[in-house]
C-alpha cells in the first residue's frame, strides 16, 4: 500500500478504497494503518503529497497549477491554500526561496 501510495499520489484516495483494496473493513484499516505508519491513512497521504510538491516546486520548472494536478489537487487555488497553510508562505514563494536549479 505504501508503494501504490507514493506513486500514486495524484489519485482520489479515500479510506473505504483503500480498505477495500486489501479487503478489510474501514475503521480495522485505519486502526491498521496508524498501528504500522504512526498517521491516519489522510494525513499519510497529505505528508506524501506536501513532500512531492516541495521537490517539484524545488527541483523542476513545472507550472505550479501543473504541481498542483500532480500531487492531487485539481483546483489551483486549493492546492495553493493548501500548501500555504503547510509552508506558511504560497507555493510561487517557496519555489523562489528555494529552487535549487
Amino acid at each position: 500500500m505504501k508503494v501504490e501510495l507514493q506513486q500514486n499520489i495524484h489519485l482520489p484516495y479515500t479510506n473505504k478504497t483503500m480498505a477495500q483494496r486489501i479487503n478489510v473493513s474501514e475503521d480495522h484499516f485505519i486502526r491498521l494503518f496508524k498501528q504500522v505508519f504512526d498517521l491516519s491513512p489522510q494525513k499519510y497521504l497529505q505528508d506524501l503529497r506536501h513532500q512531492a510538491a516541495k521537490r517539484y516546486l524545488r527541483e523542476t520548472d513545472l507550472k505550479i497549477e501543473y504541481i498542483g494536478v500532480l500531487v492531487g489537487y485539481d483546483d489551483l487555488h486549493n492546492f495553493s491554500h493548501i500548501f500555504k497553510k503547510w509552508q506558511v508562505i504560497s507555493p510561487l514563494n517557496y519555489r523562489k526561496l528555494f529552487r535549487i536549479i
